[in-house]
C-alpha cells in the first residue's frame, strides 16, 4: 500500500479567505443603501442587482438579470452612455458623474454615477453605484431661478430709483427753463432778457447732459 499526503492547507485556507471576503461582499452589495449592479463587461448582461436598484429603476430583480441596461432603455440620453464607456475604455473607474436614467413607469431621475471594473472569478465586470440626486438637482435649478428672479426684480428696483432720480433733477431743470422763460417774456430790459437767454440755455444743456 503506497499512501501519497498533499498537504493542502494553504489551499484551504485561502478557500476559505476567498468564501469570507465573497460572503462580506455580498452582505454589503445588499444592505447597501446606494443601488448597486454587477453586468460583464464583455457583454453588459447584468448578473446582479440589490434591492436598492430594483427600488429606483422599478424593476423587479428577475427582471433585470439576463438583460442589459441598453434593451431596458435605462439611459434616458444614449450620449451619457457613449461617454461614459469611451471614459471607461481608457481607465479603470469613473465617479460621481451625473447621468440620467429612466425608470419602468417612463420616469426620468438624475443620478450620482460611479463605477469600477472589477474580477468575479474569471469574468471581468463593472461595479456600478447609482444615488437619486433628482430632489437635490431640482432644489439647485429652483435656486437659481429664484437668485435670477430675485437679481431682475432688483435690476428693475434699481433703474426704477435711476429713473425717479433722473425725473426729479429733469423736473427741476424744466421748473429753471419755464420760470426764466416767463421772466423773459415780461422783461423789456435786453440786459437782463440775454442774462434770461443765457440761463434757459445752461439749463438746456443741463438737461441734455442728464439724458445723455
Amino acid at each position: 500500500v503506497v499512501v501519497i499526503f498533499h498537504d493542502i492547507s494553504k489551499t484551504k485556507r485561502a478557500e476559505e479567505t476567498l468564501k469570507r471576503s465573497e460572503e462580506t461582499f455580498a452582505k454589503v452589495f445588499n444592505a447597501n443603501p446606494a443601488a448597486m449592479a454587477i453586468c460583464r463587461l464583455r457583454d453588459g448582461y447584468l448578473l446582479d442587482v440589490n434591492a436598492a436598484f430594483e427600488h429606483l429603476t422599478g424593476y423587479r430583480r428577475e427582471e433585470l438579470i439576463g438583460q442589459t441596461a441598453q434593451s431596458l432603455g435605462l439611459w434616458a440620453d444614449p450620449r451619457e452612455r457613449e461617454a461614459m464607456a469611451k471614459t471607461l475604455s481608457q481607465q479603470p473607474s469613473v465617479a460621481h458623474q451625473d447621468v440620467h436614467i429612466t425608470t419602468k413607469d417612463g420616469k426620468t431621475l438624475i443620478t450620482r454615477y460611479s463605477a469600477e471594473t472589477i474580477q468575479l472569478a474569471t469574468e471581468s465586470c463593472l461595479l456600478s453605484i447609482l444615488v437619486d440626486v433628482t430632489a437635490a438637482r431640482q432644489a439647485e435649478e429652483e435656486a437659481r431661478r429664484l437668485e435670477k428672479q430675485l437679481y431682475e426684480s432688483q435690476k428693475m428696483e434699481a433703474i426704477g430709483t435711476l429713473a425717479g432720480g433722473i425725473a426729479h433733477d429733469f423736473n427741476n431743470i424744466l421748473g429753471a427753463i419755464i420760470g426764466y422763460a416767463e421772466m423773459a417774456a415780461s422783461q423789456s430790459d435786453p440786459k437782463k432778457l440775454q442774462r434770461y437767454a443765457d440761463q434757459i440755455l445752461a439749463a438746456g444743456l443741463r438737461a441734455k447732459d442728464l439724458v445723455a
